[in-house]
């Protein structure tokens, strides 16, 4: 019978040594570039509200409100000799346009409203650097053209996270980069290059610069500090920078931090950028 004890707790050590690791923190607008060969799905679930004023002078002003309600992105992962991981995402997006006595006349509230799927990509990575303290990934994704917003497609009406014209075909191709400073602090880097072609323009030349950090708090690592610098510079007919400024706060849930909960606050930081917004988010490895 002490045996049979012995055999039971010998098996449950040995289940318990098998449980999945903890995850790290992750950060709200950047991808970690460490592919996780244990919890090989992720999933994102996020809402956004971005919003922006625009003063013509004297002739009146333009508020827009962009909605994402939810964006999906789903990640796995391929335990093959470079780790490779694939992507898919969607969303539905609603732009609200409201127009306040512009050129005297009113009633044009509601005017430039859309409503449809955005968002719609793909993505393929390939972690070329695997350590312990620095992950690197190259990869690419393509996002296609699925709203009926010809105004509010436009990249520099476009309030939406990630930065891009909702009514445009999209490529994106780049380097994902995870640098971990210590036991508590990570910083996460997106550096692309990026083109968009929309219906009422010619292509949308840009160079993607998405940074941010996570510090990790708590005996567990379970919540923490995150602060992003968001930044896309566009060349083409339309030439102009939008940069924000992204403090958030991450929970983790569980002993595993297997699921964590994110918000954040994108805040222009120049005039060519939306003024305010909040972010909230779901973050889920299995």
């Amino acid at each position: 019978m002490k045996n049979n004890y012995l055999l039971v707790l010998a098996i449950l050590l040995i289940y318990g040594s098998q449980s999945v690791s903890a995850v790290d923190l992750r950060p709200l607008n950047v991808q970690n570039a460490r592919m996780d060969l244990e919890n090989k799905n992720e999933l994102r679930v996020n809402f956004d509200w971005i919003h922006e004023g625009i003063d013509a002078g004297g002739l009146g002003n333009l508020n827009i409100n962009s909605f994402t309600l939810p964006r999906i992105n789903y990640k796995r992962t391929f335990n093959t000799k470079i780790p490779t991981r694939i992507g898919a995402s969607a969303g539905l997006g609603y732009n609200r346009l409201s127009v306040n006595d512009i050129f005297g006349i009113d009633g044009l509230d509601g005017s430039g409203d859309r409503f449809g799927f955005q968002n719609i990509g793909l993505s393929l990575e390939a972690g070329v650097i695997q350590k312990e303290n620095i992950a690197v990934a190259l990869y690419i994704n393509q996002h296609f053209p699925t709203v009926n917003s010809d105004l509010l497609g436009l990249p520099v009406l476009s309030n939406s996270l990630p930065v891009y014209g909702t009514n445009a075909y999209g490529f994106q191709s780049g380097s994902e980069i995870e640098l971990h400073l210590g036991k508590n602090l990570a910083m996460y880097s997106d550096l692309a290059y990026r083109f968009d072609k929309h219906e009422l323009i010619d292509f949308m030349h840009s160079f993607v610069y998405f940074n941010e950090a996570v510090l990790s708090l708590g005996d567990k690592k379970n919540y923490g500090l995150s602060l992003g610098v968001l930044g896309n510079t566009f060349y083409g007919d339309v030439s102009y920078t939008d940069l924000r400024l992204t403090p958030g706060l991450i929970l983790g849930l569980g002993d595993e931090n297997q699921h964590q909960l994110r918000i954040g606050m994108p805040i222009g930081l120049n005039e060519t950028s939306p003024d305010i917004g909040v972010q909230a988010s779901y973050f889920s490895s299995f």
